[in-house]
């Protein structure tokens, strides 16, 4: 099994552009949202959102749909991905203990892909993983430089 730690000292500085579509979600519940956008049986299950202040509640909405539209309405992510994503835009930290290719990486994408102004140091310790992590960061459109 492999262990990722995602650790951020200070709460990510949100895009203007996330900004603007946190606002513009605030009028709709996140099962409203989730629903007018992604098929009831790929969203989050309602109880997952329990624990959740309305902010971080907003941060996992948004990861969705930007995952939503990036995969071109294919992929949602996992609950254990949006914790980590939560946390790690919350300024908290968070350890991720899944299986080898059970979606570590997408924990690092999400975040990316709601403050792509921002950046993320990534620090792979094997150069396949390194390549496939590339892959995957171009295939959601993030920048990113070796």
């Amino acid at each position: 099994m492999d262990t990722l730690l995602l650790e951020n000292a200070a709460p990510a500085v949100l895009h203007e552009e996330t900004q603007d579509s946190l606002q513009n979600l605030d009028f709709l519940s996140d099962s409203e949202i989730l629903l007018a956008y992604i098929p009831g049986d790929r969203a989050p299950s309602a109880g997952f959102w329990d624990s959740y202040n309305t902010k971080q509640i907003t941060i996992g909405r948004l990861a969705c749909l930007h995952l939503w539209k990036a995969s071109g309405s294919r992929l949602v992510p996992h609950e254990f991905q949006l914790k980590a994503t939560i946390a790690t835009m919350s300024g908290q930290h968070s350890l991720i203990d899944v299986g080898t290719g059970k979606g570590k990486t997408l924990c690092m994408v999400l975040p990316s892909l709601l403050s792509p102004y921002t950046i993320s140091i990534v620090v792979s310790p094997l150069k396949r993983l390194q390549a496939v992590q590339v892959l995957d960061f171009k295939h959601y459109g993030i920048l990113l430089s070796r």
